[in-house]
């Protein structure tokens, strides 16, 4: 399916494979393309199977990744809301979650972490798998049920009986301190939830992406990347940029190995007038021009350039 791929989807078919799930900001770093352009190209290569879009986003954008990438998501478990957090946490740690026996809170969770919980049908009740979980690798570790939680019982010290009463009176005054401690279920719930947060916390340590502020560009740079990503669709190759501002684009190309001089007009179309000034400031470079504007030619100006190929100067005569 890569095969029919342009020069500049290849090389993010390429990125990714290194960097996994990445931004499109910084797709366009490593291409060199604007952040637009690499968010149209990403667009399509989804469109078209080859890279796939998280439901997660770090900030206001997915990510975007590549078949077989999905565990390295975890990543970026850290930018998930608190509660989805808390319930990926979970379900990471046991593998599979009974949704009936989840609070509230948890089992909204479970259904918005699409990247990460995906839903199955055991005799008709709704167990939520995470998504590298293999049942022959992790077993199944069921919720605490208020029913079966076991009141611990009071432990008992057995006195030893000794002729030394400062003894006796030490191991009196241990028994008085030791007391029953029965934890209701939710206090065990929220300990167990507690232990996992900590034990994850420990394990990986998410580290805060610090991104630098991205210069607003000028208007004609925006321009300038506009029209090459024109060109490199249209195979045609810059060679030198003659002049560049917000108004127009001046550039010696390459078009099937032959030499042109391009001019582009930041505007919708080009008139009679802009032809001719374009012949007489750069007819000393003996290039034909390649012009470009927003919109196609007018019909007008098909008809005045087609006049022009075919009129030739005559010459003076002298009158007798």
């Amino acid at each position: 399916m890569t095969e029919n791929l342009n020069e500049v989807q290849q090389k993010i078919v390429n990125i990714l494979k290194i960097s996994g799930p990445s931004l499109p900001v910084h797709i366009s770093k490593a291409t060199g393309v604007s952040p637009l352009f690499a968010g149209a190209y990403l667009s399509e290569l989804y469109g078209r199977g080859i890279v796939k879009i998280s439901k997660l986003k770090v900030g206001n954008s997915p990510l975007y990744f590549l078949d077989g990438q999905d565990a390295q998501l975890e990543r970026f478990i850290s930018y998930l809301p608190e509660k989805e957090r808390e319930a990926c946490v979970l379900l990471m740690k046991q593998g599979l979650l009974n949704d009936k026996e989840q609070e509230p809170a948890i089992r909204v969770a479970l259904r918005n972490i699409k990247d990460f919980a995906i839903p199955l049908n055991r005799n008709n009740n709704l167990v939520w798998r995470y998504m590298t979980y293999k049942e022959n690798q992790i077993p199944y570790v069921p919720q605490y049920d208020e029913k079966k939680i076991v009141q611990e019982p009071e432990k008992s010290i057995e006195v030893e009986k000794k002729e030394d009463y400062k003894k006796q009176a030490v191991q009196e005054r241990a028994e008085a301190k030791i007391k029953p401690h029965i934890i209701s279920s939710e206090e065990l719930k929220k300990q167990a939830e507690k232990l996992i947060e900590k034990t994850l916390v420990q394990e990986e340590e998410p580290k805060e992406i610090k991104q630098k502020p991205i210069k607003k560009k000028k208007q004609e740079e925006i321009f300038l990347e506009r029209i090459k990503e024109y060109l490199i669709r249209k195979q045609v190759e810059i060679e030198k940029i003659e002049k560049n501002d917000k108004k127009q684009v001046v550039a010696v190309v390459s078009i099937n190995k032959e030499k042109h001089l391009l001019i582009a007009y930041n505007k919708r179309r080009f008139d009679e007038t802009d032809l001719l000034k374009a012949y007489k400031k750069y007819s000393h470079l003996n290039l034909d021009l390649y012009l470009v504007a927003k919109n196609d030619v007018s019909p007008k100006t098909k008809e005045t350039i087609r006049a022009c190929k075919r009129l030739r100067a005559i010459g003076m005569f002298e009158e007798e």
